[in-house]
């Protein structure tokens, strides 16, 4: 399951040996698949195999479903077992759903990290902490004229108690923070929760989408990965906009300034607009 080489017909004949698959492209290239890091392309876009072959066709060959409700986890295992699955799948459990309403400890019977097959992996623990899907960004101004702003949807103690389920279980946290306000919350609440200990299994902060000074380089503080857009709502040029957005918003080349040496990762999220 490795690529030695790639060459033209002569370069590989000499590395061929009893067990070499070769694969002749008949002049095509190959390239090397793209992993999205966050994505619900193939729960919202059609089924699995409609969003797969979205995602095969745009050259994305591994994706992370960014929030798994209690019902698909068996659909994924069918998939896989039928030999419908080709996408390589990082499921991450939701313990709360879009609105942010609890939806308990049912992801425990997929424990952490379980490698169910080459194609499919239980990754960790989905949470969102602010709206943007349901309800509204938690952010300390208005972003767009005419646009409600909101607050976290949990308290502090209650955000503890989420994280420190999972993390003490060995899952990964995939935590849905859009606004400045979520955010600031969740990089407390971690602090809290990891301690000194550092970040061992890599807890991430995804969108992260609209910083301030207080918030923008505490990710390398904490060791915390944010996920950050491939693309923008900020580039669509005719919304309203506020000052405020756009200091603060979409500004995933000042995350990775303010942080250097700090693993980012891009996500489309798809299917957003």
């Amino acid at each position: 399951e490795t690529i030695v080489a790639v060459g033209s017909s002569s370069e590989i004949a000499r590395r061929v040996g009893p067990d070499t698959v070769v694969v002749d492209l008949a002049g095509r290239t190959v390239n090397p698949g793209c992993v999205d890091a966050h994505t619900h392309i193939l729960t919202d876009m059609g089924g699995i195999e409609a969003g797969q072959s979205l995602a095969l066709a745009n050259g994305i060959t591994s994706v992370a479903d960014g929030s798994i409700e209690p019902e698909w986890p068996e659909r994924f295992i069918d998939a896989d077992r039928l030999g419908v699955l080709r996408v390589r799948t990082s499921m991450y459990m939701a313990r709360t759903d879009p609105c942010g309403v609890d939806q308990g400890l049912w992801y425990e019977e997929y424990g952490p990290d379980t490698v169910l097959s080459d194609r499919l992996r239980v990754a960790g623990v989905k949470i969102f902490a602010d709206g943007g899907v349901c309800g509204t960004v938690a952010t300390s101004e208005p972003f767009l004229d005419g646009v409600d702003i909101g607050l976290p949807f949990h308290d502090l103690d209650t955000l503890v108690s989420f994280i420190s389920d999972a993390d003490e279980r060995g899952y990964q946290l995939a935590i849905h923070a859009q606004g400045d306000l979520a955010i600031a919350q969740l990089q407390d609440v971690y602090s809290a929760v990891l301690g000194d200990g550092g970040n061992p299994l890599r807890h991430r902060i995804d969108h992260s989408a609209v910083q301030t000074s207080d918030t923008i380089g505490r990710y390398s503080d904490l060791g915390l990965v944010p996920v950050v857009f491939g693309s923008s709502v900020a580039c669509i040029a005719d919304l309203p906009w506020t000052d405020f957005y756009k200091a603060n918003g979409g500004r995933p080349g000042d995350i990775v300034a303010a942080n250097p040496g700090l693993t980012i990762a891009w996500h489309g999220d798809d299917p957003w607009l």
